[in-house]
């Protein structure tokens, strides 16, 4: 089937979300406590929120059941 993985960051403490930070155009890996563009070398510290680094949540949606619902 097929499928999309949705990243976002998500604060453990009162559930704000974040979109992951974006360079040249494309979204940023994250090396350990860094995000790091491959084609500048730019780097960002992982956003806080509530005293605590925000973390990295995936979602995986069902890309057939999000447009034609349960058939």
């Amino acid at each position: 089937m097929p499928r999309l993985s949705e990243q976002k960051m998500v604060c453990q403490v009162c559930g704000k979300t974040k979109n992951l930070p974006v360079c040249c155009g494309k979204t940023m890996e994250m090396d350990k406590a860094l995000f790091f563009c491959p084609t500048c070398g730019n780097e960002k510290k992982i956003p806080a929120c509530c005293h605590k680094e925000m973390r990295v949540q995936t979602r995986v949606l069902d890309i057939k059941k999000e447009i034609f619902g349960i058939m």
